[in-house]
């Protein structure tokens, strides 16, 4: 999913960058911390944080609690409010929390391509997601169907829950708003 949305970012003129922040081991090797988080952020218009994973299951099927925010055209106090939880987040994940780092952070035009420069250099927190490869931990995914039994390509989608059909869905709406986002010409 991930690569067809960058596919769909490139021929539309936008860019979409995977990152995790790394950590550094008591024997100086360098981890990648996977933060177990529940937040969406587009466009430094529309957040949520909550319980819930951004998947069809937990925004359809399970029980989970959160709150989200929109901000319309003319609200500019909640988009600025929104676009500081952004740099929040990048600065802690970066480790860009100094008024130069934040400052760069605080871009909207070029974020991606600043981040990636920051993945390259290695002189932040900041890598990049190597999207060909499943680390170990995460392989029972593909390989095993929640009943235990193996993988089998025609069994696949029992793993996972059909869409909703409810166009009015949190999950429906953001997952349309991030397609029209990635589509547009601005």
């Amino acid at each position: 999913i991930i690569q067809r949305l960058q596919q769909i970012a490139r021929e539309n003129g936008h860019h979409l960058g995977i990152y995790y922040p790394a950590s550094t081991a008591a024997d100086g090797a360098e981890l990648p911390t996977y933060i177990h988080s529940k937040c969406l952020l587009v466009d430094d218009r529309f957040l949520s944080l909550g319980s819930a994973n951004m998947n069809n299951r937990s925004m359809g099927y399970d029980t989970e609690l959160n709150v989200s925010w929109e901000a319309r055209q003319d609200d500019r106090e909640l988009a600025s409010s929104i676009a500081n939880a952004r740099v929040d987040l990048l600065a802690e994940h970066t480790g860009q929390t100094d008024d130069k780092g934040r400052q760069g952070l605080n871009r909207v035009h070029g974020l991606v391509e600043h981040l990636d420069h920051l993945a390259d250099s290695s002189a932040t927190r900041l890598r990049h997601h190597p999207l060909e490869s499943i680390s170990e931990e995460y392989q029972w995914v593909t390989t095993v169907l929640p009943d235990g039994l193996p993988f089998d390509s025609e069994r696949s989608e029992e793993a996972y829950e059909k869409m909703s059909n409810r166009d009015d869905s949190l999950f429906s709406r953001g997952v349309t708003s991030l397609k029209s986002w990635l589509t547009s010409n601005d």
